[in-house]
């Protein structure tokens, strides 16, 4: 997958547990993807850049990239301790964030921490 170093792999795993602790400093189980996104941009700036340098040739490198992160927290979420909240549907739970790091409106995916 485009950019996902094992360092940009390692940077995410990090930046899932940070936003678990801080949740669980606060009795709170639920988060979304840009949570994870503000740790990453904080936390560990240089694998974000590192994993944006990789989409900087695409027509929206943050979308991309952004994608990237949400395909691997999909695919780790078992070994991450998350999972996704889904509706009484069985629809993916999204909140609305009005203006995302580029400006943008953005529907982001809820998150609940499992252990």
């Amino acid at each position: 997958m485009k950019g996902l170093t094992p360092q940009v792999k390692r940077a995410i795993d990090e930046a899932v547990e940070e936003v678990k602790d801080t949740l669980a400093g606060v009795g709170c189980k639920y988060f979304h993807s840009y949570h994870v996104l503000d740790v990453l941009r904080t936390s560990f700036y240089k694998e974000y850049l590192a994993l944006l340098c990789a989409y900087q040739s695409d027509d929206e490198p943050f979308r991309g990239a952004h994608k990237q992160i949400a395909r691997y927290m999909e695919r780790e979420a078992h070994r991450l301790g998350i999972e996704k909240v889904l509706d009484q549907g069985g629809e993916e739970v999204r909140i609305f964030i009005e203006e995302t790091i580029v400006g943008t409106e953005s529907a982001n995916q809820v998150w609940k921490v499992v252990k």
